[in-house]
């Protein structure tokens, strides 16, 4: 427990720490996140969310060429299909999307129209329907993607909220049971 807090903590302190140099160190920065991107020596994913998560934070012409690089227009590398840059990309588009030129949607659309890149799943639809409505709910702020984020969210009865709260435990705490008198009797004592 204290190691994965201290973990997160530094973790944190690290992204702050390269957010502040990507202001002030623009080319050193570059250089640090291509090393994460693309170097064999940074192979763990842990490095490539850092890179996304201080493109999303600092997003300007380098920034976003060095994004395009990462994705190599196309995703070829899955980025949008690996559970490991789900957050981080979700939130750059959610944030960054009123940025994109016509060229990067262009580029945004290509990656959305092919779909995600994992094959073996066992319900394919299913897993395409929800991939497209993910990406279409980071980018329903846009009037160009709007229309399609509501589409898709009354056909699967999803909304944003099911994206940005996956992961969040609720908890009840106070007078009120979470549990009828009715379904209590009904519990097994094993």
């Amino acid at each position: 427990q204290n190691r994965e807090n201290l973990l997160g903590t530094f973790t944190t302190i690290l992204v702050e720490i390269i957010n502040l140099r990507a202001k002030t160190h623009l080319e050193e920065t570059i250089k640090l996140l291509e090393d994460f991107i693309f170097s064999k020596k940074y192979r763990f994913p842990f490095f490539k969310r850092i890179a996304l998560h201080v493109i999303s934070k600092n997003w300007n012409d380098k920034y976003i060429k060095l994004f395009w690089n990462m994705m190599d227009n196309e995703d070829s590398n899955g980025y949008f299909s690996n559970p490991s840059y789900r957050d981080e990309l979700y939130y750059l588009l959610l944030e960054n999307i009123t940025e994109f030129d016509k060229t990067e949607r262009g580029k945004l659309n290509t990656i959305l129209d092919n779909g995600p890149t994992i094959t073996d799943i066992a319900e394919p639809e299913e897993y395409n329907e929800y991939w497209k409505f993910r990406w279409f709910a980071a980018l329903r702020n846009d009037p160009e993607y709007s229309v399609q984020y509501r589409e898709l969210s009354e056909k699967s009865n999803r909304s944003y909220e099911n994206i940005e709260n996956s992961g969040v435990i609720f908890t009840r705490w106070g007078e009120v049971s979470p549990y009828t008198t009715e379904s209590l009797e009904e519990m097994s004592n094993e």
